[in-house]
């Protein structure tokens, strides 16, 4: 098993954003403790705090944290394609590449927020789900051409690189390079310094909860980490990645995570007390005020039932029902993953901090008691790969 953590995010409160000092903390804990990688979102326009106030920027978060490490891996949970030119998300992630000595997992995500209305790329509309996701893969696309460390050029749907019709007008003919000009001068090929350190890409990874995004990733190689999935939809999700990735990228390891609250307390009470009102809360600014308002359907798998006394459930016992929450004393949330793990082949687990009313110092609590009593039930084979290594993850 794979353990990682993402950090504490005071949705609803940006009374101390950025709360820097406890993202120091936090992520200097994960590296003395075993874990394997600190995870960082984007989200952008969050005034009121329920769009998640995280770091607007997760690439500048690596830079920031990778001389206070020097194990610990740095990811994007994730970088939201459709917000960046694909060409300096591919320098800004190769150099942190870099500058960590090969720790970085690279992360992809659309983007669901529909305050980023075009405000950065009028194609990046949330509210235009086919665009959006479109321009996400092409934009992923074009950062693996420009990773190859070979000329390339690309004509797609929204981006055509290089930009049509530029000619070098100073430089002899004969003195450009056939690679990326023409004979008339015009430039027919680009190249991007640097490459990733990790050969050929660093692990490489998509936001997703549906099927078809899944799939989708794992036509292309990219793991997989999931948020608002039941533990049925998981597995929905999990075999239909494996599936399609295993036979496509033969030699490449499976890669498939979990991102989930996890909080744990001496007692499965004490914990249940922190969290029920945290996630309440969270889940009526995201899906409304109670599960009755239709919003479960959006964690269930395919064919998944709602059931009547579902209906009368709060949102954290109609999740903790559905294997979404991993909450409780050390033995609970022990038994919760082995499920993922036994049933599922699910080996990564990702905790998830962007929630309400949780202090700083109580998740540190949950994680020092998570450290000491969880993490030694599970082998941890999966944790680290030696720093500078190369890569076989697309």
């Amino acid at each position: 098993m794979r353990f990682d953590s993402g950090l504490l995010i005071h949705s609803g409160d940006i009374g101390g954003y950025p709360p820097i000092n406890e993202w120091i903390e936090t992520t200097e804990f994960l590296e003395e403790n075993g874990f394997t990688c600190v995870w960082s979102a984007e989200h952008h326009f969050f005034w009121d705090g329920w769009t998640q106030p995280t770091p607007p920027n997760p690439i500048q978060f690596g830079a920031f944290m990778a001389p206070r490490t020097t194990t610990l891996r740095l990811g994007q949970c994730g970088v939201c394609l459709p917000d960046w030119h694909p060409i300096r998300v591919a320098e800004d992630a190769a150099m942190l590449d870099h500058m960590s000595n090969g720790r970085l997992e690279f992360g992809i995500m659309r983007g669901l927020n529909n305050r980023n209305a075009g405000n950065f790329n009028h194609d990046g509309d949330r509210r235009d789900v086919r665009r959006n996701q479109g321009l996400m893969w092409e934009s992923y696309d074009i950062i693996r051409k420009a990773w190859s460390g070979e000329p390339f050029s690309h004509d797609g749907e929204f981006y055509r690189l290089p930009r049509p019709g530029w000619r070098d007008q100073l430089t002899p003919s004969d003195q450009l390079d056939r690679r990326y000009f023409a004979e008339d001068g015009e430039m027919i090929a680009l190249s991007v310094l640097p490459t990733p350190l990790q050969k050929p890409s660093p692990p490489s990874w998509v936001m997703a909860d549906s099927v078809s995004s899944a799939v989708e990733g794992a036509k292309r190689g990219l793991g997989v980490l999931t948020w608002g999935q039941s533990f049925e939809a998981a597995r929905q999700a999990s075999a239909a990645h494996r599936e399609a990735f295993v036979p496509s990228h033969p030699g490449d390891s499976w890669r498939f995570g979990i991102m989930r609250p996890v909080f744990v307390a001496e007692t499965s009470e004490a914990a249940e007390a922190v969290m029920r009102p945290s996630i309440n809360l969270l889940m009526e600014h995201i899906l409304g005020l109670t599960p009755q308002w239709g919003g479960h359907k959006a964690f269930l798998a395919r064919d998944e039932q709602v059931n009547d006394g579902d209906l009368e459930l709060d949102w954290y016992d109609f999740l903790n029902s559905r294997g979404w929450c991993l909450v409780g004393s050390p033995d609970d949330v022990t038994a919760q993953l082995k499920r993922f793990e036994q049933e599922l082949g699910i080996e990564h687990l990702v905790k998830y901090w962007a929630l309400p009313l949780i202090s700083h110092e109580q998740m540190m609590g949950s994680m020092r008691l998570f450290t000491q009593e969880v993490m030694p039930n599970f082998e941890n084979s999966l944790s680290r790969p030696e720093v500078g290594a190369t890569s076989t993850g697309a």
